[in-house]
């Protein structure tokens, strides 16, 4: 949700450094979808090992690399049905990892709601990939994107807090599960709206 505000804004941003990584023709969408994905992955290991501020950088990195593959996939009209799938589950399997990452730093006290956590984005990407199936793409993605409450932008925020704030662990995680738990009933009663109309 506010990612798609700041869209204009963020674009303009990172229009002058896709221009120069477009001059860089060793440097494709898909390896930086994989930087994006390792990173990630290193972030869940950092928290492991209780690693914060290193969680923390790293997982930043991730999130840039994120919005740069599209971005460099778009400039380049190198878009690809390989190209969506690679970034969609790399984007998930980050996901898993830091959540993962904020279990093991204490396994004890936040088993239940890391649990609960997994949970509401099993819910929500399911009601995601159902409504894109079966609606009509009319955007830039390469299927329809529906758009919830809490996208990446705010996932990672919440992530971020996490890490930062590690006493309001579980306040933020009830917070994660109730908006993404939201997003996915939202979504699922728009797409019945719509297609209540047919």
């Amino acid at each position: 949700m506010i990612d798609t505000l700041l869209l204009p804004h963020y674009q303009k941003w990172i229009k002058p450094i896709i221009e120069r990584l477009d001059l860089k023709r060793n440097i494709t969408p898909n390896r930086i979808t994989t930087l994006a994905l390792s990173s990630g992955i290193v972030a869940g290991c950092m928290l492991w090992f209780k690693c914060l501020i290193a969680a923390f950088i790293v997982l930043l990195i991730s999130g840039i690399c994120d919005v740069l593959d599209g971005a460099l996939a778009r400039q380049r009209d190198l878009q690809s049905s390989w190209g969506c799938a690679y970034d969609i589950v790399g984007d998930r399997i980050v996901e898993v990892a830091v959540i993962l990452g904020l279990y093991a730093f204490s396994p004890h006290t936040r088993a239940t709601l890391c649990l609960f956590m997994l949970a509401s984005a099993l819910l929500c990407l399911t009601s995601f990939f159902v409504v894109g199936m079966m609606s009509q793409n009319s955007g830039q993605k390469s299927f329809h994107y529906s758009l919830g409450i809490v996208e990446r932008f705010e996932c990672f925020l919440l992530f971020f807090a996490m890490i930062i704030f590690p006493k309001y662990f579980s306040v933020l995680a009830l917070v994660f599960i109730l908006l993404v738990s939201l997003t996915a009933v939202i979504r699922m009663w728009q797409f019945y709206k719509i297609a209540e109309r047919y």
